[in-house]
């Protein structure tokens, strides 16, 4: 069976959503562990994959594991992290701050079909910012590879920021003086944005509940929803702990999901654009589910505006099936309650004022 090779990481990514789901879960889990150990970034190493298992209740071999109730990382260097994310000072025009499009307050995106950058409209949708500890590529076409060199892009690609101009301003702020006191190089802090993102975890959803034994806590409509996921293989790609995130598939793979407009944008690509290769045109990072009932609109471009569209949408072009409106419902079913709690660091630090 052909599979995709990534020559950045030399691990196969899954190409064909036909995988039995055990083997793609089994693959996703440790294209995870094996990039996060590369990348060499603390933040994506803080919560490591432990093997299947069937304490608390857990369900055995199941594709979705429940999420972790927190991810360990440097407290000192997370909370110079927060201030960081929430700091328009790190845009080059002072104008955006990462907040500005990943709204921690609701689902940890933009809600808007492109996102918004210093130099106007970005091809991409903007994908939310929760769980990404737990990705093992970033960004729609996959470019990078962990959470350090993820936030450094942004700021630099996204916002316009220069480290050295960001440092400099940031020194004329007592704040941070307190912050940093290791001081504020470009690796501190990347580092430090990196170790604030990890902690943006979202646990306790509905079927992390239902997962660890409480039969109550998801309806028969998402129990069913849940078992058409698995066998039409939607966990294929879609598994783990941040079910999704693991991989690069291409999309139309039943049917032809490419051209949809007279003429071709960069985006529409995929991972094309990055390698150069024609087995990676319209290839793309799967996304993770999880509270993906907050965080229309969907697909890379923003173009389908519900979740239900969603569904039926990847149903016909990556399964090769025409869903039914009963099981478009219960699937939708199943998705809405992977959305879980609010992390407790989704929220803008409080300033002390100077002394």
């Amino acid at each position: 069976m052909p599979v995709l090779a990534d020559p950045a990481t030399s691990l196969p990514l899954v190409r064909r959503a036909r995988l039995l789901t055990g083997l793609a879960l089994a693959g996703g889990l440790l294209l995870l562990t094996a990039v996060a150990a590369r990348a060499g970034d603390p933040a994506a190493l803080a919560a490591p994959v432990p093997p299947p298992s069937d304490a608390a209740g857990l369900p055995s071999g199941e594709p979705v594991e429940p999420l972790p109730v927190t991810v360990a990382v440097d407290p000192r260097l997370a909370d110079l992290g927060r201030h960081l994310f929430f700091d328009p000072r790190l845009s080059g025009d002072r104008t955006l701050s990462c907040a500005s499009c990943h709204d921690v307050g609701n689902g940890g995106d933009d809600g808007r079909a492109l996102a918004e950058g210093s130099a106007g409209t970005r091809p991409f949708n903007t994908p939310s910012i929760f769980n990404t500890a737990l990705h093992a590529r970033y960004g729609w076409t996959g470019h990078t590879k962990s959470l350090t060199e993820q936030v450094g892009h942004a700021v630099e690609e996204e916002m316009a920021g220069r480290w050295d101009d960001i440092a400099a301003r940031l020194r004329q702020d007592p704040v941070y003086g307190r912050l940093a006191s290791q001081g504020l190089a470009e690796d501190r802090l990347k580092a430090a944005l990196a170790a604030y993102v990890a902690t943006l975890v979202t646990p306790d959803s509905p079927f992390d509940r239902w997962l660890g034994g409480d039969t109550t806590a998801i309806d028969e409509d998402a129990r069913r929803g849940y078992a058409l996921f698995k066998s039409y293989g939607c966990a294929s790609c879609h598994q783990g702990r941040a079910v999704g995130g693991t991989m690069i598939q291409k999309v139309g793979l039943f049917r032809p999901f490419f051209p949809r407009r007279s003429t071709v944008p960069e985006s529409d690509l995929g991972r094309f654009a990055v390698t150069g290769r024609e087995e990676d045109r319209h290839a793309f990072k799967v996304p993770s589910l999880r509270n993906v009932a907050q965080t229309a609109p969907y697909l890379h471009d923003g173009s389908i505006q519900t979740l239900e569209g969603a569904v039926r949408v990847m149903g016909y072009y990556q399964l090769g099936r025409s869903l039914t409106d009963g099981d478009v419902a219960d699937i939708t079913a199943f998705l809405r309650t992977l959305t879980g709690r609010p992390p407790g660091t989704a929220r803008p630090p409080v300033r002390e004022p100077a002394s």
